[in-house]
């Protein structure tokens, strides 16, 4: 598609909002640019972007690993306090929309069928899931729903929702997880809108108006769960595919195997053929404005540059100690070996206990997921290795203990 200047993308795109079946102007940007310039973040999101697309070039999806990335999700559900029953939605629905995210973004949706022919070469898995994070920062148990009622009857594009200071509710920390709000956003003119990699790291996640969560059939055009799909795509350094041009075929999504489109799609277009910009719009792609039964995919391109922004940007959240699943929390009796001390001021001792199955590698790592040592020879019965940990700031540490047939994981307190 046609390139045009970053200036004019950013005006377009770092609003960030869906309002799906209705078109947007620039004027919420306004606000936003002038604080991104304040702070110096947009010197830092086009460097971020740029980052990303070169990566996204140079390890092209073809010569990609099968890698799955998982990334833990915390739902902050806030609710009016007054208007609970409809706002404070159930823990089923939050259940439905990780179902929903899932298979469309594993490929593993029930509509797939709908992709018309022409595009089902470049329809793709982009092997990325989302689990509800069952660790919260401080690394205890955890739903990964989190609920607050407000006095503030409705939320606005200006982010009160993810403060606890402005009526909405605090974020975990963004380098481990997918934050998601659901609340009353503009009374449904919007359906939810996305932070781009490279902005505000304070203020990053998705936002849902409370209605369109989850796979709900009430009659409804988006009651399907696909907003947070088109959302976490936005998440994931994806643009809308019309490129915000508002008709003038001159934008450009910066993806190559989506067709140039004229402008967002309408309704759900399925018994047609649109064609714009001398090419056949893909209204069956996630990041158009289709309704929720009418969009079924991504394309090989905009997985490589949803992976890209894991691998450039999100590492983090896909290496994250918020959800443990494999690698579950276990005791040194489970894994027989003696961890000395815990807690722990400079030096810590791991030893193998006798008869015990060989140690293939052992990975300290801190709740961002940073590897601050590594062993990765095996070791055996009886064999001891001391780390140094006394230029290490106090807190919380994960030590990864791998053995031939599991990986497993406790916890490390440094004082």
């Amino acid at each position: 598609m046609i390139n045009k200047s970053l200036s004019f993308l950013l005006c377009l795109l770092l609003v960030a909002t869906t309002a799906w079946g209705q078109s947007r102007s620039c004027g919420a940007y306004t606000n936003l640019q002038h604080s991104l310039q304040q702070s110096q973040d947009e010197e830092l999101y086009i460097s971020t972007r740029s980052e990303i697309l070169e990566h996204a070039v140079m390890t092209n999806y073809e010569s990609r690993s099968n890698d799955v990335y998982r990334i833990p999700v915390v739902f902050h559900v806030v609710y009016y306090l007054y208007d609970s029953a409809a706002q404070n939605i159930s823990d089923s629905l939050i259940h439905s929309q990780i179902e929903v995210l899932n298979e469309d973004f594993r490929r593993l949706n029930p509509d797939t069928f709908r992709t018309r022919s022409v595009f089902k070469p470049i329809a793709t898995d982009a092997k990325i899931e989302f689990v509800l994070a069952n660790r919260d920062p401080s690394f205890n148990s955890t739903s990964g729903i989190n609920r607050t009622a407000t006095t503030r009857p409705v939320f606005t594009l200006s982010d009160e929702v993810k403060s606890s200071a402005t009526g909405g509710a605090d974020p975990w920390n963004s380098h481990l997880y997918l934050n998601v709000w659901i609340c009353n956003l503009q009374h449904g003119e919007y359906l939810g809108y996305a932070t781009f990699p490279g902005q505000s790291q304070v203020l990053d996640g998705i936002v849902l108006h409370y209605e369109n969560v989850g796979f709900n059939p009430n009659g409804s055009h988006f009651d399907r769960g696909r907003t947070a799909t088109h959302e976490v795509g936005h998440w994931l350094g994806l643009y809308h595919i019309w490129g915000d041009d508002d008709g003038e075929c001159s934008g450009s999504d910066q993806i190559v195997d989506t067709p140039n489109q004229a402008d967002h799609s309408v309704g759900c277009p399925s018994a047609t053929q649109p064609t714009s910009c001398n090419s056949l719009d893909m209204f069956e792609n996630y990041m158009d404005y289709t309704y929720d039964g009418c969009v079924n995919m991504f394309t090989a391109d905009q997985v490589s540059v949803m992976r890209s922004t894991i691998e450039v940007v999100r590492w983090g959240n896909a290496n994250s100690p918020g959800f443990v699943g494999i690698d579950k929390i276990s005791t040194e009796e489970e894994l027989n070996i003696l961890i000395l001390p815990n807690p722990v001021i400079d030096n810590l001792t791991v030893k193998v206990k006798p008869n015990s199955a060989p140690i293939e590698f052992l990975e300290l790592k801190t709740l961002k997921g940073e590897v601050v040592s590594l062993v990765s020879k095996p070791f055996v019965a009886n064999f001891a290795r001391t780390f140094d940990l006394t230029h290490l700031s106090p807190g919380i540490y994960l030590l990864s203990i791998g053995t031939i047939e599991s990986r497993q994981m406790i916890k490390i307190v440094k004082l």
